[in-house]
């Protein structure tokens, strides 16, 4: 056994390294931010890429170019399918006696594995290949290719070794895109007429050239619908030209970046790799010029306010009930989706946030957005109270309504209530006497019974980081470890 895992290791250790050569090679070819994202395409190391990049592919709609997943490992692996097939499609003898569309697959196959381990095998990586896996699978086995059947099996695969990816985000959204998009085939496919002949010219465009375009629109306006509820859930915020993004840049990535990708790659132990790596560089620049001119767009991006996870639960159900049935009957999965949508309009955005530390706080004033509390509060935990507001301003500026000293801070809630935020000893009489919620970053040894709610130190230190919501009968007190539970590993259980 100790052998085996030390095999193991080496054989990983070999990869890692032969990953870091591939992507030296890459970047001493193709100088500048477009070496780094090429090798972030081919060997998935992204940590070079310059943030203002990253911050242009985000807004833009374009960041899961950078992330190896589907779209990589489906031109990786279905363009050598294509190539190999009609290569072997040449010799009739051979076409017409041989299963070469198995033989394509198979090769298919073994570029995507190859693809797979030099990308470094990443999470999205995997969920991909396995999907990929099951369609070429159903190739060889004379079963449908694209089909829910085999997303299920990925899923199922995926789910069997690491159960608690059903709530990562990437998980949800490649899987949300892949349905989607299988059920756009499958309707397309049942429609009535499609065999009929269709004009070679038409609208200024060639036939072909027209579904062409048709195809990718489709498939871009499906692919966003079915991921930016999950983008909006997690991330708070939606690219609102994502669409005109990709229309602008799956092109380029489909006919430049990945096939030079591709040959540069077999070439490279050649040394004939500069050529083809020049071309993938050409596409790059111009993908991320696309990515700077759509995310510098009035309004590219968009914050949002957090979604009930009610909400997200019902819009992934009508989502899965439009997808996957075919009769007419699909469409009723719509109106949990507008439920949804009602019900995000009327939920009640939180009045307080307390942060784990107890040393900051977060209050929510008559016009409805939040001052922070506190000397020092913590950036991370700041930003994000913001970011699930889906307010843009900085921590400077969200502390600018606050009453602050040296021994706490004072803020007026939005239904008129005095928030307190004790830091010093000192100020507890004070805070106790005026105010109607007092959070206290020292222990609450003597008696403070006029606020409605005390948190002190130890509460929070025992519950966690919490949030308050006042209703008519009251304040309504949320805290980590209420939406934990009591579980065996739970910290709280033990104390």
């Amino acid at each position: 056994r100790i052998r085996r895992q030390v095999s193991i290791e080496r054989i990983r250790a070999s990869i890692e390294t032969w990953r870091l050569i591939l992507t030296e090679r890459i970047e001493r070819a193709i100088p500048g931010p477009d070496g780094s994202i090429a090798a972030a395409l081919i060997t998935g190391e992204r940590g070079a890429i310059p943030d203002e990049d990253s911050a242009a592919y985000r807004d833009s709609g374009l960041a899961h170019v950078l992330s190896i997943s589907g779209l990589h490992l489906g031109l990786a692996g279905l363009g050598i399918f294509w190539v190999v097939r009609a290569f072997l499609a040449l010799w009739p003898s051979l076409a017409l006696r041989y299963p070469i569309k198995k033989w394509a697959a198979a090769a298919a196959l073994v570029s995507a594995s190859f693809y797979l381990l030099i990308s470094g095998a990443g999470a999205p990586a995997l969920r991909s290949f396995l999907m990929l896996c099951a369609m070429l699978l159903g190739v060889i086995a004379d079963r449908p290719a694209l089909s829910m059947r085999a997303v299920a099996m990925a899923a199922l695969l995926i789910l069997a070794v690491q159960p608690d990816g059903i709530v990562n985000p990437g998980f949800q959204m490649s899987f949300a895109a892949v349905i989607g998009l299988i059920a756009l085939a499958e309707w397309a496919a049942s429609r009535p007429g499609r065999e009929q002949s269709v004009p070679a010219f038409a609208f200024g465009m060639p036939a072909k050239f027209r579904r062409y375009v048709v195809a990718m629109l489709l498939t871009s306006l499906i692919a966003t619908l079915a991921t930016t509820p999950f983008a909006i859930y997690h991330f708070d915020r939606a690219a609102s030209y994502s669409l005109l993004g990709n229309l602008l840049a799956e092109p380029i990535v489909a006919f430049v970046i990945m096939p030079s990708a591709a040959i540069a790659v077999i070439l490279m132990p050649f040394g004939l790799d500069n050529v083809p790596l020049q071309a993938m560089g050409w596409g790059v620049h111009q993908m991320t010029a696309v990515a700077h001119y759509v995310a510098d767009l009035p309004g590219a991006a968009t914050l949002v306010r957090a979604w009930p996870a009610a909400a997200l639960l019902a819009i992934v159900l009508g989502g899965l009930w439009t997808a996957l049935w075919r009769r007419n009957w699909r469409w009723l999965g719509l109106v949990p989706v507008a439920g949804a949508f009602a019900v995000i309009s009327m939920s009640e955005p939180v009045d307080v946030f307390v942060a784990r530390d107890g040393q900051s706080a977060a209050v929510r004033q008559k016009d409805g957005s939040l001052v922070i509390l506190g000397a020092r509060p913590d950036e991370y935990t700041s930003t994000q109270w913001l970011l699930r507001d889906g307010d843009k301003r900085s921590i400077a500026a969200a502390q600018a309504g606050a009453h602050c000293d040296w021994e706490g801070c004072v803020a007026q809630a939005r239904n008129g209530r005095i928030v307190a935020l004790t830091l010093r000893p000192g100020a507890l009489a004070e805070d106790c006497s005026r105010a109607g919620i007092v959070i206290s970053a020292v222990p609450v040894r003597r008696k403070c019974d006029r606020p409605e709610l005390v948190l002190d130190r130890f509460d929070v230190l025992r519950e966690g980081a919490a949030s308050l919501t006042f209703t008519e009968s009251g304040v309504r007190l949320e805290t980590v470890a209420g939406r934990r539970g009591d579980r065996p590993w739970s910290p709280s259980r033990h104390q």
